[in-house]
């Protein structure tokens, strides 16, 4: 049996959309793109929503909407995928890494309190494989200090924390609709906000500064969205409920299902949240376990991925000195495996058992 770590579920329905809009001759930004923010305004159940060319060009158009400037400072967790980072340096700015909480893996409040200078004006919290990250504390700590807070949703489509959709918590949130992602048309992105001032300066920064056609006012960038990438994300958005649903079923199983003699980690939810489930990782006990338990998957057939396998702080691009032992010891011991819609009762199960069978 093969089983790969990701597999993304395109419908007769996205092609024929595709092939529609091709038919129609308006390839580039209009009606459908409309469409879909207005569809994705109303799930998120936030004011405003502007799509965007994937979720690297949301953070950075979020940044400069926040005012980051060179010389300013942006606190980000170090366990998270490098663009949280380097959508910062885009701004002419500086990363500062925070460390993650052990049992979310997501942003530890209080090390951003520890973190916070005259020249911070953003915190980044990343709602890192669905995982919503603990926003109340994060919050207060940016209002006491006249900072900006935004959310990395690239993950977390359909993830709620307290009952409120991610993507409604901070000052802005990015999505992505990259490959793997629960919704995806292969690349794009995703702006969500309730400030109708942020949402008019954005728009201008993803179309080249422009408040009218061929007048610039700022210098912006061409981050738009085309109608044939928001007809599939469109259709897509139609099963997001069931999508989440299933992926919780599936991590349910994950979590009864193996056995717990490995002393094997799993990703903890807070009360009252709702992961989406992007990605399922297990967190083995070392690197050599992780090694021996990956190989052993390979051989059945099974897919597995490090996410990830260096924190940001440590990848060569900056070598900082931040001190964040948990990101860290996650990034030696961390593993995903598959967990998608589709996968059938046969198949989780076969996972489950190929990873018990591997320490017999």
């Amino acid at each position: 049996m093969k089983i790969p770590i990701a597999k993304p579920y395109i419908s007769k329905d996205e092609i024929q959309s595709v092939v529609d809009v091709l038919k129609s001759g308006k390839i580039a930004q209009g009606t459908v793109v409309a469409e879909f923010e207005e569809i994705f305004a109303d799930y998120t159940e936030s004011g405003h929503a502007i799509a965007c060319v994937n979720g690297t060009a949301a953070l950075h158009a979020s940044m400069i909407a926040a005012g980051v400037k060179p010389g300013d400072e942006v606190i980000v967790p170090s366990f998270s995928f490098i663009s949280t980072a380097t959508s910062v340096n885009m701004c002419g700015a500086k990363p500062v890494f925070a460390d993650v909480n052990p049992t979310t893996f997501t942003i530890e409040p209080t090390h951003v309190e520890d973190l916070i200078t005259e020249k911070t004006r953003a915190v980044v919290g990343v709602h890192l494989f669905g995982c919503p990250f603990e926003s109340s504390p994060i919050h207060s700590l940016c209002k006491k200090n006249d900072i900006v807070m935004i959310e990395d949703a690239a993950q977390a489509v359909g993830s709620k924390e307290y009952h409120k959709m991610c993507g409604n918590i901070g000052d802005f949130a990015t999505f992505s609709f990259y490959a793997t992602k629960n919704i995806t048309c292969g690349e794009g992105g995703m702006i969500t906000t309730n400030d109708d001032d942020y949402a008019k300066l954005i728009r201008k920064i993803i179309n080249h500064g422009q408040s009218e056609k061929y007048k610039h006012d700022i210098i912006g960038y061409n981050y738009r969205m085309t109608d044939i990438l928001a007809t599939i994300a469109l259709h897509q958005m139609n099963r997001i409920e069931d999508v989440v649903w299933k992926r919780n079923k599936i991590a349910g199983m994950y979590k009864t299902g193996i056995d717990d003699s490995h002393n094997f980690g799993f990703q903890e939810n807070r009360a009252n949240c709702r992961s989406s489930y992007h990605q399922f990782a297990v967190v083995c006990q070392n690197r050599t376990e992780r090694e021996k338990l990956m190989n052993h998957l390979d051989g059945c057939g099974v897919g597995t991925a490090i996410h990830y396998p260096t924190p940001i702080h440590a990848q060569p691009v900056y070598m900082d000195d931040a001190v964040c032992p948990v990101s860290e010891n996650l990034s030696d011991c961390i593993m995903s495996i598959p967990i998608y819609p589709s996968l059938t009762k046969e198949e989780i199960n076969y996972v489950i058992d190929s990873i018990n069978g591997g320490f017999k």
